[in-house]
């Protein structure tokens, strides 16, 4: 089976999914996914061969869209001024009851058996709390009386995590497509896009031809998201970032592909070349210019453990690939409030010894493809500059366990540190 057939085949199984979350009737329903995983696509596709489903038995069909990135103001004041009839809108404060008094006058209207269906999309970007959100439908899911016409209203909530909303009972969730799926998308596109470009010129001096493009990118994005430490990044976790990431460095790959094949060794490379023009940080700083004196390594245990900090105890499991931590580790993990303080100042998280050593490990092999491999010690030689780090004062033992540290380097010392590794925190810290 093709890695398209996949794909599609887990999206028919979800599409089955929304059909028998909307059979159950009105109320509110929860589409969860990652950035970039086809949460908005997927569920404007269904609800378009819907519309066509209920308008091919002779039912009325409205569907309403509103998205928290590109709204200025209520979304539900946005919501009543659509439902309102074209003569009659007017922009004044709105209310839940008022909105719910619309949507009951839609349902009494239309023929019985047709639906009306509101999407929140991006609902992670409101600034409406999901209390607010929570009572959108109160006053339209009270008890139906007798005689009333039995149709339907839906509420999609589409956000990267569930909101708290304790009247939804019915969550569907996208996970982010793997390194096969995306693969197989790319060809397609190839495949599908080939006939259009005219031919590769005939020159007789060595060229990037369009097939050698394509698998570039192909092998670039198969290596991205299946080795740490890229693989646990931001850019990794968001496809539309991978791919504006590979084309920005295929010219460092394009050599390797003219005269033979590029390695893991020229992928990481091509990575940590990657890193930004303005050297923020790295002037006048004094952890920079004493780590530098100490040397490479110094450099990068302090990064290594600035990176530890940053990394969310949900997400630890995963970038630090520890099976035994996955099965210890509470799903829940902590707030995205948390999160944000920890890639601002990397003390919100505990860090391990252990962990800071794999993460050394992980970063050496892309530093030793732009610095002389002989400059760094192996991890268990580097890890004598942890106690320099301690007496130093950036690293301070945890309350709770002696074993374990809290990362107290400022970020634009770190961000000073990484630069002179050609590394770049803010591509490799997950979310």
């Amino acid at each position: 089976m093709t890695t398209q057939a996949i794909c599609e085949e887990g999206k028919a199984d979800l599409r089955d999914e929304l059909d028998a979350s909307v059979e159950c009737g009105s109320g509110y329903i929860c589409l969860c996914g990652p950035p970039s995983s086809g949460k908005t696509t997927l569920l404007l596709n269904y609800l378009t061969a819907r519309e066509q489903h209920v308008r091919n038995m002779k039912r009325s069909f409205l569907l309403e869209y509103v998205s928290g990135k590109a709204l200025d103001g209520d979304p539900l004041r946005r919501l009543t001024w659509r439902l309102q009839p074209h003569t009659k809108r007017r922009r004044t404060e709105c209310t839940i009851r008022q909105f719910g008094r619309l949507v009951r006058q839609w349902m009494d209207d239309a023929v019985e058996g047709s639906e009306l269906h509101f999407v929140l999309d991006d609902a992670d970007m409101l600034e409406d709390d999901a209390v607010h959100v929570n009572q959108w439908l109160s006053e339209c899911l009270t008890a139906t009386p007798e005689g009333r016409k039995q149709n339907i209203v839906c509420l999609w909530i589409v956000s990267q995590m569930p909101l708290h909303i304790s009247n939804s009972f019915r969550f569907h969730f996208l996970s982010k497509p793997d390194a096969a799926v995306v693969q197989g998308w790319l060809n397609s596109l190839f495949v599908a896009n080939r006939a259009f470009v005219l031919d590769d010129p005939a020159v007789n001096t060595p060229h990037f031809t369009l097939e050698q493009a394509h698998t570039s990118v192909v092998d670039a994005v198969a290596y991205y998201t299946t080795h740490l430490p890229m693989r646990a990044s931001i850019v990794a976790q968001d496809v539309r970032q991978l791919l504006q990431r590979v084309y920005y460095i295929l010219p460092l790959l394009a050599p390797h592909y003219t005269c033979g094949h590029p390695n893991a060794m020229h992928h990481s490379a091509a990575w940590g070349k990657r890193r930004e023009l303005t050297a923020v940080g790295s002037r006048g700083d004094p952890l920079v210019a004493a780590l530098k004196r100490i040397g490479y390594s110094a450099i990068l245990w302090a990064v290594s453990a600035f990176y530890c900090g940053a990394v969310p105890r949900s997400k630890q499991a995963y970038v630090f690939d520890d099976q035994e931590l996955r099965r210890r580790t509470n799903p829940s993990g902590p707030n995205a409030t948390s999160h944000k303080a920890a890639v601002l100042s990397s003390s919100a998280h505990i860090v391990h010894v252990p962990h800071l050593m794999l993460v050394y490990r992980a970063l050496l092999k892309i530093c030793v493809h732009h610095i002389d491999p002989l400059e760094f010690a192996p991890a268990e030689t580097a890890v004598q500059h942890h106690h320099t780090l301690v007496s130093w004062g950036l690293l301070a033992p945890s309350l709770q366990n002696s074993k374990a540290y809290h990362c107290h380097i400022p970020i634009t010392s770190a961000v000073g540190l990484s630069q002179l590794l050609s590394l770049n925190l803010y591509d490799l810290i997950p979310r």
